[in-house]
This record gives C-alpha cells, sequence and structure tokens, in this order.
C-alpha cells in the first residue's frame, strides 16, 4: 500500500506545473508582420480575417489567396541561482493561409493560422539534472464574413474553430520517463469595423472573444498510462487601429491592443484512474495557478511602395509581459519585449512575394526568494527572430 500512496504523493508534486505559456501570436501574415502587426485600420489583404474582419470588403480585388510560413528561433535563457545560464532554443515553423472573396457589398474569407502558443521550450538533461520539452499550439479555422454600408464604413464578424494540441516530455528521478499529449476543440468568435472617412484616413476597431478549452489525452508515468485533461480560458482581446496615407504610395498606421489575459488564473488539470491502493482508484489534481494580468501592446507600422512594385515595410512594437513573478517558471518565460519589424514586397500582375524579418528582444527578469533560510536568485529572458515568407494570388 505504501508503494501506491507514495506513487500517488508523486504524480501530484510532478505535475504542479507542467504546462507551457506565454501563448498570444500575433505572427499572422507576413505583410502584416512586416508592418508591426499594426493593422487593423489597413485591413485591405486576407489576413483581414485575423486582424479585423471588416477589412475584407476593402480588398481591392475580387479573389485573393494568400499562403504564408513562419520559422521561430527563439532563444529562451535561464541563470540558476548558482549563476551559471543555461539556453532552450526549440526551433519551430507552422504554415498559415488565408482566402478572400468579394462581391458587391458582401464579402466572404476563411483563414487558417495559429493565434495562441506556436511554439515551446526544450532543456537539456546536461543543463537541468533532467530533461524538460514542452510545446503548445492552438490552431484557428475561421470562416468570417463582412458587409460593406457605405464606401465609408464596413463590418465583419468571424467565428474560430480552435484546435489546441500540449505535448510535455520530461522524467521524474523517483518514477523515470514522464509525458502529456493532450487535444481538444474549443469555439469563439469575433467582430471588426473600419472606417475611412477620406481616402487617406482608416479607423479600425477590431474584437476578438474569450473562449473556454478543454484538451484530454494521455499522461504516461512508470511505463503505465492515464487518462488526463487540462482545462484554461483563453481571453478576449480589442485593437483600436489609425492608418494614414501621406501619399498614394506612402502609409502609415498605429494600432494599440489590450488583452484580458487575467481570465487565465489556473490551469485546472487532473489524471484519472491512479491506482492509491489495491483495487482503489481516484483522480489526481494536476492544476496550476497562473494569475495572467492583463496586458497591453503597442505597435506603429509603415509601408512604401516604390515604382515597379517593389514594397518596403517596417514597424516597431512593445510587448509586456503577462505572467507575474510568483508563478513564472521555466515552461513560461514570460518578459517584457521590444520587438522589431521588417520586410519586403514585390508583385508582378497577379501574384505577389513578401519576406518579413522580426527580431524580439526581452528584458531579463530577476526573481529573489528565500529558501532555507538562504537568498536565492533565478533570471529569466527571452529574445527570438523570426522569418516570414509569404505568396498572394489576386484575381
Amino acid at each position: 500500500m505504501k508503494k501506491f500512496i507514495a506513487f500517488s504523493i508523486g504524480m501530484i508534486f510532478c505535475f504542479t506545473f507542467i504546462y507551457a505559456g506565454a501563448w498570444d501570436n500575433i505572427l499572422m501574415g507576413t505583410r502584416a508582420l512586416s508592418m508591426g502587426t499594426a493593422f487593423t485600420a489597413v485591413a485591405d489583404d486576407p489576413s483581414a480575417i485575423f486582424y479585423n474582419p471588416a477589412g475584407l470588403t476593402f480588398q481591392t480585388h475580387s479573389i485573393n489567396l494568400s499562403l504564408e510560413g513562419i520559422y521561430i528561433m527563439p532563444k529562451h535563457s535561464y541563470t540558476l541561482p548558482s549563476g551559471t545560464t543555461v539556453y532552450s532554443k526549440l526551433k519551430n515553423y507552422y504554415p498559415q493561409a488565408f482566402i478572400s472573396i468579394k462581391k458587391e457589398r458582401w464579402s466572404f474569407g476563411f483563414g487558417v493560422y495559429c493565434p495562441y502558443g506556436g511554439g515551446g521550450v526544450d532543456w537539456s538533461r546536461q543543463d537541468l539534472g533532467y530533461p524538460l520539452k514542452a510545446i503548445l499550439g492552438i490552431y484557428s479555422f475561421t470562416p468570417s464574413i463582412a458587409y460593406k454600408f457605405s464606401e465609408k464604413l464596413s463590418a465583419g464578424i468571424n467565428f474560430s474553430i480552435y484546435k489546441g494540441k500540449m505535448e510535455v516530455e520530461t522524467e521524474n528521478p523517483l518514477y523515470g520517463p514522464m509525458s502529456i499529449d493532450e487535444s481538444g476543440t474549443s469555439y469563439s468568435a469575433g467582430f471588426g469595423i473600419l472606417y475611412r472617412p477620406n481616402e487617406k484616413i482608416g479607423i479600425g476597431l477590431s474584437f476578438r472573444g474569450p473562449a473556454k478549452m478543454k484538451i484530454e489525452g494521455d499522461t504516461k508515468l512508470m511505463g503505465m498510462n492515464f487518462d488526463s485533461e487540462t482545462k484554461f480560458n483563453l481571453p478576449y482581446s480589442i485593437e483600436l487601429g489609425i492608418s494614414y496615407r501621406l501619399k498614394e504610395n506612402f502609409l502609415i498606421s498605429a494600432d494599440v491592443d489590450y488583452s484580458h489575459w487575467s481570465s487565465l488564473k489556473k490551469l485546472e488539470g487532473k489524471i484519472k484512474n491512479v491506482p492509491v491502493a489495491p483495487g482503489i482508484t481516484m483522480d489526481i489534481d494536476k492544476s496550476e495557478i497562473i494569475n495572467y494580468k492583463n496586458i497591453v501592446k503597442f505597435k506603429v507600422g509603415t509601408e512604401y511602395i516604390f515604382p515597379k512594385g517593389i514594397a518596403v515595410r517596417a514597424g516597431v512594437a512593445y510587448d509586456n509581459y503577462a505572467r507575474p513573478d510568483e508563478t513564472l517558471n521555466l515552461m513560461d518565460i514570460d518578459v517584457d519585449k521590444i520587438v522589431l519589424f521588417g520586410g519586403i514586397g514585390y508583385r508582378a500582375g497577379k501574384v505577389e512575394l513578401n519576406f518579413a524579418g522580426v527580431y524580439a528582444l526581452g528584458r531579463e527578469r530577476e526573481i529573489s526568494t528565500v529558501y532555507g533560510g538562504y537568498p536565492l536568485t533565478q533570471r529569466f529572458n527571452l529574445n527570438a527572430t523570426i522569418i516570414s515568407l509569404g505568396i498572394r494570388y489576386s484575381y
């Protein structure tokens, strides 16, 4: 019986913090990305499905198809209380696609993209004394519709089907290799408004709704498989943007984005039917307190179009962290970041090629605690290099 009790207690302590976070992902649309994602009041290509569905009616062509690829090269760093700094450099690639169709006052669109997660961490045994790898991704399959009330005003709505997946691989000194593989589906909706009082000015408002996510799957430990689940809330966000054309070929834009991350207070999880005594099983809690805080992002972007279809773009954004000091850990290194964006585009006939490069410069966080009467200091940081390639066909 002691073996069963020890096993159950071990499970509780092993799974208390195993999850991946810092989930917000604004890397949508190569052109918008190269403009610092300050796109709410621009929204004149198919990525409007994410940024502002009202922009679907302001597309310059009847049919637009965009295929994009995002490649992320993060560098998570962790400085142990001993002063040793170790790194996680888990690279990741994910595709996305958008299509829009405009017909008179109505426009329709469909997008496939990753609004949350899309990356993770991979700490080595040599650095930590145990391996620790975690990946989280939530894809959205999003149909959209927009209506143009006049030449100046449009509104749109979208419906998001979220498909989430989380994978964790690590090792416990008592019970050996451990892994979690869970996935699930959730739903959300949003809307947008775009007002263009004249040819120079654009004003956009976008709302992305909240969602309750539940993922289920398997937890493996000591050579046994257990059913497990995790539940959490995704936030709503409100984004307000303004754009201004200094000249016909010179555009500047600015956005402010509020995300209600305080809705993510806790990850509610359990491992089901764990043996605690001969012939007796029970569910083991693996919940984690998160206590995320609400955040505001500021973004500015610009685009200059040269003759012969060449465009140069740039942007900058400030992205502050959502996870407080008391819950910060190796699974969720969330820091303030200054993000620099740039890119080029080239249009020839019906085809447009776009490239974007991004560098996120994190501000290191230092956490001090007292353990056994001794002060311990840990430091966390995250820098990232991101590239995006996209091709758009317009008809």
